[in-house]
């Protein structure tokens, strides 16, 4: 398994989607609640100069309050497709590619400890993608 930082940002919340049940079920309600929960609220923050980091994600509108709130409407077909795509996803994600399942772990506390690994890893590549961009 690559480290988390070298992975796409989707990549890396949609695995922990597919470790963790309660987190799949939230994902499937309100996906934007996921995005927000690993630190991926803002489109704006995350996404670079190429104006996504999903080959179909839209590009970021004008309306700053759209670009700035992953909850917002414009964002809604997006979101679905994550959705819709998931047991594709699920399917052609090979096994040592995959985050440990949440029932691996033997308590909350691992687990949380795990997802803010992730959440940091998430951080990082954002810092990292926003350097590049200023750099370029």
């Amino acid at each position: 398994m690559s480290p988390p930082f070298l992975e796409n940002l989707l990549v890396q919340v949609l695995k922990l989607v597919v470790a963790d049940p309660k987190l799949r079920r939230q994902f499937i309600r309100d996906p934007a609640s996921v995005f927000k929960l690993v630190g991926l609220g803002c489109p704006a923050n995350f996404v670079g100069k190429q104006g996504n980091f999903c080959p179909v994600m839209p590009k970021l509108p004008d309306d700053d309050h759209a670009a700035s709130d992953i909850s917002h409407p414009y964002w809604d077909d997006w979101l679905k497709g994550g959705v819709d795509q998931l047991s594709d996803f699920r399917r052609v994600l090979g096994e040592d590619n995959r985050y440990p399942d949440r029932s691996s772990f033997q308590s909350q506390e691992e687990w949380d400890s795990f997802l803010q690994s992730i959440v940091d890893s998430i951080s990082m590549t954002m810092e990292r993608i926003h350097k590049e961009d200023r750099e370029s």
